[in-house]
């Protein structure tokens, strides 16, 4: 973990934040409005004891630290935990595998006893509660160590995986003062990677989706009752395959800019694809990217998108904001 300023320099306090031996990666990180960063990891060792005590290290999932970098609370899952938010007042969600009491993660959608996916708690890190979005631990998201989605809108968390079997729905919605489902949506293949608000409140997926009619939806929207209101198939490349949406965000003018994985049109490379309100396609980046494999993305309040990605630009280079697609490159 490292923190930069606005210009992208290491931040002065800290730099890099060493993780700990059980750590296999962080798959999110979300920051409070005051500045603590939480970050949600895959774990290496989480069911055997004799490994964790050869590291000596526990199976810590969700870590809170303060601006400067130093901890404030952590917390075990017990499962590998691979998405995390906040909501304004400091409360802390975590999405993960499923696991049950026992310490055993949920291998089928029909394993028996009470498992949970998804937690919250409070800024001190007191859990608040416990839940089960319905996904099993082997396939909730495209398999073990992929990123899990999860949102908080207006007093609701939003969580999406991956439908297995093609009977389970994909996304649901709960009540985020007491965990309690409000909705998921009607079954339906297909997997989310990535969620976001729109400026009316409505729930912006993306991933790849039975479009209706047939086809495959990247894009797709809902309103906040879980009713369908549109979508968009996305770019098809040069070998005639449609792109799948995997991270989203929505601009100050209501716009929607989706990250695809690198699409190949007429011989250029393409990740960021813009619609409008209605899941319209208006334009695309400038073609720049050099096989970028976007693993996250977020907006400012200015309308620039900010990219981390799998790979370095061709020729290396400072990483850099990348301007709002709308803007002279």
């Amino acid at each position: 973990l490292q923190k930069f300023d606005s210009a992208g320099n290491p931040y002065a306090h800290g730099h890099r934040v060493y993780p700990g031996y059980n750590t296999w990666g962080i798959y999110g990180v979300a920051l409070t409005a005051s500045g603590d960063m939480i970050t949600a990891a895959h774990l290496v060792y989480y069911t055997d004891v004799a490994a964790q005590a050869t590291y000596g290290e526990d199976a810590v999932t969700t870590v809170c630290r303060s601006p400067h970098g130093d901890v404030r609370w952590s917390a075990n899952h017990g499962a590998p935990c691979l998405g995390v938010t906040v909501d304004p007042s400091g409360n802390v969600y975590t999405f993960g595998d499923a696991i049950n009491a026992y310490g055993q993660t949920r291998a089928t959608p029909t394993d028996s006893g009470t498992f949970y996916t998804t937690r919250k708690y409070s800024p001190s890190g007191a859990l608040l509660w416990s839940a089960d979005h319905g996904f099993s631990a082997s396939f909730s998201t495209l398999g073990a160590g992929t990123r899990r989605a999860i949102l908080y809108a207006d007093g609701y968390l939003y969580t999406g995986g991956y439908s297995f079997p093609y009977t389970v729905p994909i996304l649901t919605k709960t009540d985020a003062d007491t965990g309690e489902v409000v909705w998921r949506l009607p079954a339906e293949s297909g997997f989310i990677r990535g969620l976001a608000a729109d400026l009316d409140g409505n729930i912006i997926q993306v991933g790849a989706f039975s479009a209706p009619g047939g086809g495959q939806h990247a894009l797709r929207k809902h309103d906040p009752d879980g009713n369908y209101i549109t979508g968009a198939q996305g770019p098809i490349n040069d070998y005639g395959d449609r792109s799948q949406g995997r991270y989203v965000v929505v601009t100050s003018a209501g716009h929607i800019v989706v990250a695809m994985g690198p699409t190949v049109i007429s011989t250029e490379e393409y990740v960021l694809f813009e619609y409008d309100a209605d899941c319209l396609p208006v334009a695309r980046d400038a073609g720049n990217f050099g096989h970028m494999s976007v693993t996250g993305m977020t907006i400012d309040a200015d309308d620039t998108i900010y990219l981390t990605h799998s790979r370095p630009a061709l020729g290396g280079g400072a990483a850099s904001a990348i301007p709002p697609i709308g803007r002279t490159r």
